[in-house]
């Protein structure tokens, strides 16, 4: 039997080892349509919050490296106005309790996060546009990161008053429902007591018995939902350009009508315009004519109005407050941008703004004119009064990145339409982690090597198996395939199969080695 050379092995492998294309995959996880009380979301099946400050959501692990990108919920009769995401520790798992009586009746049982347990704010956006009685879906304005088999919350709030007869959303066991399990073990209902109605990013926040009951009382799941995508998955979210931008956006001129601006007076001119979005400004940007050596330079600034302020925005009465600023020496042609990530509401007034250092600074225009604003000294703290200048085309603009909201039909609950979203539930049902990935693997290549041994079974004249038609580094080959395969799905780190390549090339070059000698010694 000719077996397979060594150094042809080699060589296979060095091709294996190169990086295949990369392809984006989707997981949905969490309670779909058909699983929300159809009723009208008025008692015992559905969730209810006693303060503003309270909310209620579900747990879910996510199923491979990428980003948690949207997020869905089955609304009652009054919607929620807030959405906040949190992180669990990567690697741990927080403790959870499953019932099996009462609401959850004893064929179905729900899944709930035990009290107490910490988690990170990483994600705070408002909501508008949402439907009652209907599944809505969320695509994150900020998309948020996750690892392999790592625990993300996703919270619901009602923060515009207490909510007394109708919930915000509704139930997922019990009433008319007729599939009111948790979809999974990797699926589970929280509460939350925020220390106010915007959390902060980045604080930290423990599990809290909602609206006073114990984890046995409170047996709603919230019918929430969540979609992972891998990395080379782009996110959907709502870009939009605020200011001066031009039409279509953004549309420059070399008119420069700023190189007169007598700047060292300690100006600032600014831009004021109101959202239409809930979503973040992600960045302030002015557009340099030319390239300055002579320490000329610009100062940017990010203004905003407080959201409930209902009178005349950048006044006594709703002042605009200065909530970043950055100076720029010597600047060169082009785009200066300055990178922020502040929220903003739908509705909400802020302000973009600019001061020279000193007189000669040119700064491009745009072929839209729009009312300019101005206020004494560079980048002040606060702007409660202006001056109006009229229209201008001073180029100035910021981009906010906004959240969009669908609503309506139905959700395939933890659907696969991937090997590799496969090949993650898989590693789930076997415990996750680096030991779940290794046990697929485990299984995977007994079946497969099993069925290729079987396959090429060669018998002797007595009918006995005498040997296999495959040659045995074959076996291996699969092996060293596999785990790459597995490393690229996001269910084994990358270095196990690096490990297991350069072992087995050690050992193949040390058998070659080897030969070589004995042949030289003979």
């Amino acid at each position: 039997m000719r077996r397979l050379r060594p150094l042809f092995f080699l060589a296979l492998l060095s091709l294996l080892i190169l990086p295949g294309p990369a392809h984006a995959t989707s997981q949905y996880a969490g309670y779909a349509a058909n699983q929300a009380d159809s009723g009208s979301c008025t008692g015992t099946f559905c969730i209810f919050t006693s303060a503003t400050t309270e909310g209620w959501g579900t747990i879910f692990q996510a199923p491979f490296t990428g980003t948690l990108t949207q997020a869905s919920v089955f609304t009652g009769t009054t919607m929620p106005d807030k959405i906040v995401v949190l992180t669990y520790p990567a690697g741990t798992s927080p403790a959870t309790t499953q019932y099996g009586v009462g609401i959850c009746n004893v064929t179905s049982q729900c899944r709930f996060t035990n009290n107490g347990q910490t988690f990170t704010v990483a994600d705070v956006e408002s909501l508008t546009g949402l439907s009652s009685l209907s599944l809505n879906t969320v695509s994150l304005a900020s998309p948020i990161s996750v690892s392999t088999s790592q625990w993300i919350a996703i919270v619901w709030m009602h923060i515009s008053g207490v909510v007394a007869t109708n919930t915000f959303t509704m139930g997922a066991c019990g009433g008319s429902s007729t599939s009111c399990a948790s979809p999974g073990t990797t699926v589970a209902s929280v509460a939350f007591d925020f220390p106010s109605t915007s959390p902060a990013i980045a604080s930290t926040i423990t599990v809290a018995p909602h609206a006073g009951c114990t984890d046995s009382s409170c047996q709603n799941p919230s019918t929430t939902g969540a979609t992972f995508q891998t990395a080379a998955t782009q996110p959907q979210f709502v870009t939009q350009c605020y200011g001066n931008c031009g039409t279509p956006a953004v549309t420059l001129a070399n008119t420069n009508t700023t190189h007169l601006t007598n700047w060292n007076l300690s100006i600032t001119q600014f831009y004021a315009v109101q959202s239409n979005l809930n979503g973040f400004v992600v960045n302030v940007t002015v557009p340099v004519a030319r390239t300055y050596t002579n320490g000329n330079g610009l100062t940017l600034g990010l203004y905003s109005v407080d959201p409930t302020c209902s009178s005349q925005p950048f006044s006594p009465s709703c002042p605009g407050f200065l909530q970043s600023s950055q100076l720029f020496t010597n600047p060169a042609k082009g785009n200066i941008v300055m990178l922020v990530h502040f929220s903003v509401t739908n509705g909400q007034w802020f302000g973009v703004s600019v001061s020279g250092s000193f007189t000669g600074l040119d700064l491009n225009d745009t072929n839209t004119n729009v009312h300019l604003l101005q206020v004494a000294g560079r980048s002040p703290n606060t702007i409660t009064a202006y001056s109006d200048l009229g229209n201008r085309l001073t180029g100035l603009y910021g981009f906010v990145q906004g959240n969009t909201v669908t609503s309506g039909g139905g959700v395939n609950p933890a659907g696969c339409g991937t090997v590799q979203c496969y090949l993650g539930s898989f590693v789930s049902a076997l415990g996750g982690g680096i030991l779940g990935g290794l046990a697929a693997f485990g299984i995977l290549f007994g079946l497969l090597g099993g069925l290729i041994l079987y396959a090429t079974r060669q018998h002797d004249s007595n009918g006995h198996i005498s040997g296999y038609a495959v040659p045995m580094e074959f076996l291996l080959v699969i092996a060293v395939l596999l785990l790459i395969g597995l490393s690229v799905a996001g269910v084994l780190p990358p270095y196990i199969p690096l490990i297991v390549i350069g072992l087995v090339a050690w050992m193949f070059t040390s058998a070659i080695w080897g030969r070589n000698k004995n042949t030289a010694s003979g």
